[in-house]
């Protein structure tokens, strides 16, 4: 932990293409692994030792599956139901009111609303200290795009890095914008799911790692990375893909930050950018209110789908009756 991810990759590998590989590790929190504890090295260690693995059905399988299995379990779910304002005592919250007028009571309360969020701006109070000061996660920009081509050189998972990785991460964390050459990551689940894509074509997944919002000119951010994006691709396959690309949507920090409440925008709450971060995270339990249970990629142990899942199993285990 007294060491950066990068610092403990230098000691194992003498390539500097395998230790960029590793470093990119570090985005799966959203983190610098010139700066973010070695500690991280566990995350590439469970991929590859374990392995990873996508949902026959693809991503979405997995809350499509939890759905119909708390619908089997007698859960009942109010969609688009906005909570105004939470009742509470000295010890314990006592019943949440919509803004359709519905209230409902309960002797346990879980929260997966972003943490930094939930105290300002439902329970409305002061936001602790702890979690005030830290360092909020990067984001991301997307694009999603459909191409009429297949590129048969690419696969599933397909990255093209850049040629100075410190570069772009001290741009993303300290400069709060994006380099020239950023990474690109590119997400074909066409490759596996042929259903994804027409026939004859692709559903590209392109996506870059930026800052989180922090007053920056995103239309003209988007522009201008989506030309370099555009570039790098074109550079590196022999191609001009902005012929190919038949439909296009984009998602960046501030549209996360609409859609799903994610404090600036950021993926993962806070970064893990410091040795004692993880100490920072919002606890799954709350210490001022009795019946209050927190999970979600904002609190411990941490964003991601794996680790989202973990954060409700560790309240199923903790929290009293919440097995009822």
């Amino acid at each position: 932990m007294f060491r950066s991810m990068n610092q403990s990759l230098k000691t194992i590998f003498k390539n500097n293409n395998i230790i960029q590989l590793f470093n990119r590790y570090a985005t799966y929190n959203g983190s610098n692994p010139y700066i973010a504890p070695a500690t991280l090295n566990v995350i590439s260690h469970l991929e590859y030792h374990y392995g990873a693995y996508l949902p026959k059905k693809g991503m979405r399988q997995i809350a499509n599956i939890l759905y119909k299995q708390a619908l089997r379990n007698n859960v009942t779910f109010h969609f688009n139901t906005e909570i105004v304002h939470i009742q509470k005592d000295s010890h314990s919250l006592t019943s949440i009111h919509c803004k359709n007028g519905m209230e409902f009571k309960s002797d346990i309360f879980v929260s997966n609303v972003d943490a930094k969020l939930f105290y300002s701006q439902l329970l409305k109070v002061d936001v602790p200290q702890k979690i005030k000061k830290a360092e909020n996660s990067s984001s991301a920009l997307i694009f999603y795009w459909g191409i009429k081509k297949e590129f048969h050189q690419l696969d599933v998972h397909n990255i093209l890095f850049s040629n100075d990785y410190k570069n772009e991460f001290d741009s993303i964390f300290e400069g709060k914008s994006v380099q020239n050459d950023p990474t690109v990551y590119i997400n074909i689940t066409s490759k596996i799911i042929e259903t994804d894509a027409p026939k004859g074509g692709e559903n590209w997944f392109v996506m870059i790692n930026v800052p989180y919002n922090d007053g920056q000119n995103w239309e003209a951010f988007i522009s201008l990375a989506r030309q370099k994006i555009i570039h790098k691709i074109n550079r590196t396959l022999n191609t001009k893909i902005e012929d190919l690309i038949e439909e296009e949507k984009y998602l960046d920090p501030i549209l996360i930050e609409q859609n799903t409440g994610s404090n600036r925008g950021s993926l993962y709450g806070s970064s893990s950018n410091h040795r004692m971060s993880a100490f920072f995270r919002q606890s799954n339990f709350s210490n001022e209110f009795k019946n209050l249970y927190f999970c979600g990629g904002s609190v411990h142990p941490g964003g991601g789908i794996p680790l989202c899942m973990l954060s409700a199993k560790i309240i199923s285990d903790i929290a009293p009756n919440a097995n009822r």
